[in-house]
């Protein structure tokens, strides 16, 4: 993808207790260090972080960097946000990442999944069920090339900069020769023509919504 990137661990005696994966970004905005969903921190995670944090502003003051920026996977608590705001961060104006993320146990049965859900939500997944909504993985570059098509429309309707297509095509490459990266398409009813996609990455036991887009021509039916 054109950056650098390193896996940075912090260990206790030969105990693991902390790591993330860093990676460079270089933007108009000023080129920096970002931790994607990171770190992750098993033990006394204030003072561990401190040290973490310590480790790479050196590291970036070497290598030329402006700032580092990081996006933990922790829930959004007061506590939290106050022990990065001790340390130093404050709220970036713009994410990278997604602004919200969900992760699901997909442990359970289908049954139980779908009872757990918000009763309007398993409503309408029951109703695309019983309406024939279609959904298939693909990973040729057709399907790729209609997701994008399909991106410009969302992001144009929602008013958001979507990822470009160069950088979207760039990562799907770089997944789909180890074969971790499909994209979800999803027709309506009787209609040959995509109404809904998405690009899902796997690595090991997880699943990564990563891109969607939608056309949204039945509203009925939340594709």
């Amino acid at each position: 993808m054109g950056e650098n990137y390193w896996l940075i661990g912090v260990y206790e005696n030969s105990e693991l207790i902390a790591g993330s994966l860093i990676v460079s970004v270089h933007a108009k905005r000023g080129n920096f260090l970002l931790a994607p969903y990171g770190p992750i921190i098993r033990k006394d995670y204030k003072n561990v972080l401190k040290e973490f944090v310590e480790f790479l502003k050196n590291k970036a003051k070497k290598e030329g960097y402006d700032f580092l920026k990081f996006s933990p996977f922790i829930d959004e608590t007061l506590e939290n946000k106050n022990i990065y705001k001790e340390i130093g961060f404050r709220k970036a104006p713009i994410h990278i990442l997604a602004e919200t993320s969900w992760l699901l146990d997909l442990s359970f049965s289908e049954e139980d999944l779908l009872k757990n859900m918000n009763k309007n939500h398993r409503n309408l997944i029951n109703r695309c069920l019983r309406e024939g909504v279609k959904v298939i993985f693909s990973k040729d570059k057709i399907a790729l090339d209609d997701f994008n098509n399909m991106l410009n429309y969302t992001a144009e309707k929602h008013n958001f900069v979507r990822f470009s297509r160069k950088y979207i095509e760039r990562e799907f490459y770089s997944f789909e020769k180890d074969n971790e990266v499909t994209v979800l398409r999803s027709y309506l009813p009787n209609d040959k023509k995509v109404d809904a996609s998405a690009v899902v990455y796997f690595y090991g036991n997880s699943a990564a919504y990563r891109h969607g887009a939608s056309l949204v021509q039945n509203k009925k039916l939340p594709t």
